[in-house]
Parts: C-alpha cells; sequence; structure tokens
C-alpha cells in the first residue's frame, strides 16, 4: 500500500478531513490533496508531520534494500624466483598478466604499487623486494606523479634530484605565452 493511501485510509477511519490534516500540518490545501491524488511527491519532513498529526508512527524509510555485495577483486600471481606476488589485475590492466615476472619487470610493479597500490600491495612489495633492491629501481622509473615522488624521497631518503623522472620532468621545456 503506497503512503498517499494510506493517509487517505487513516483521515477516513479517524473520521478527519484534508481540510483539518492541512491545519495540523501546515501544509496548502492544493498541496495536500494533489499528494492524495497522487500527481505531487513529499519529502520525507512532510510526511513526517502527516504521521505525527495523524497519530501513526509509520517506517518511511525503506530498509529492506539489500546492501550491495561487496566486489570481488580479481587478483593476479606474479611469479618469480623468490616466490609469488599476488596483486590487484587492475594494476596492471595495460599489460599481459601471464607475462609478467617478478624479477624482469620489477620496475614496472614497484611503479604501478607505488603511484596506484594500496597499503597492503606497498607492504607485500617492500617484503619481496627489500629496501635496497626497490631504491634502486625507484630511481631508474620515467615518470612519477609529484605525491609518488616526494613520498619515496621522503621514505628512502633519496634526493628528487636522483630520480630520472624528477630530472625528465627538469629538462622539458615549458612554453610560455
Amino acid at each position: 500500500m503506497k503512503i498517499r493511501e494510506i493517509v487517505k485510509k487513516a483521515l477516513a477511519d479517524q473520521g478527519k478531513t484534508q481540510k483539518w490534516l492541512c491545519d495540523e500540518t501546515c501544509i496548502p490545501a492544493s498541496h495536500l490533496s494533489e499528494f492524495i491524488n497522487g500527481t505531487r511527491s513529499f519529502k520525507l519532513e512532510k510526511l513526517e508531520k502527516i504521521a505525527m498529526a495523524l497519530g501513526k508512527k509509520w517506517n518511511l524509510v525503506d530498509n529492506s534494500t539489500k546492501k550491495p555485495k561487496p566486489q570481488k577483486i580479481s587478483l593476479i600471481e606474479i611469479k618469480g624466483e623468490k616466490g609469488t606476488l599476488k596483486l590487484r589485475q587492475t594494476l596492471f590492466w595495460d599489460v599481459d598478466n601471464k607475462k609478467l615476472n617478478n624479477e624482469q619487470n620489477s620496475r614496472l610493479i614497484i611503479e604501478r604499487v607505488f603511484t596506484r597500490g594500496t597499503v597492503d600491495e606497498f607492504k607485500k612489495v617492500m617484503q619481496y623486494y627489500g629496501v635496497a633492491e626497490i631504491k634502486r629501481s625507484i630511481v631508474k622509473i620515467g615518470f612519477l606523479d609529484d605525491k609518488t615522488l616526494n613520498f619515496a624521497s621522503h621514505i628512502f631518503k633519496i634526493d628528487k634530484t636522483k630520480f630520472l623522472c624528477y630530472k625528465k620532468k627538469q629538462s622539458t621545456a615549458i612554453h610560455w605565452h
């Protein structure tokens, strides 16, 4: 049963008129009439006023809708000599996952995890490669956004000028108008 039908029935059951309900709720008569006839809708606040005036307790919020199921995250296993790294497939959307290798593609893996990875993925990569290997690789990466560059520079205590991406950015001519 729709709320407008419930209001109509409650008014009839209590022997009340629409005019009485308008006076109690301060809702204009034309608006209430349009609501009951189905040509106007009311926001929650007005519906609560109507419910209070009629002495009704209505559950106006639909709790029957189910919460969406969490999306299943696709993981890929990247194999190498030291073992297997499990990372989100979305990090490597543009690469053939079957050809990824932990040792041969270490720079790509480190770059993707540092720029787009989660904290857990960052920890996994740190544990897998170790600080020394990551330091060697990260300074050779051709592009890092400013936040990632600052983060890597700070966390590994490496001057920004040592990073290839920093040098490339400095050598790029900026046109002025």
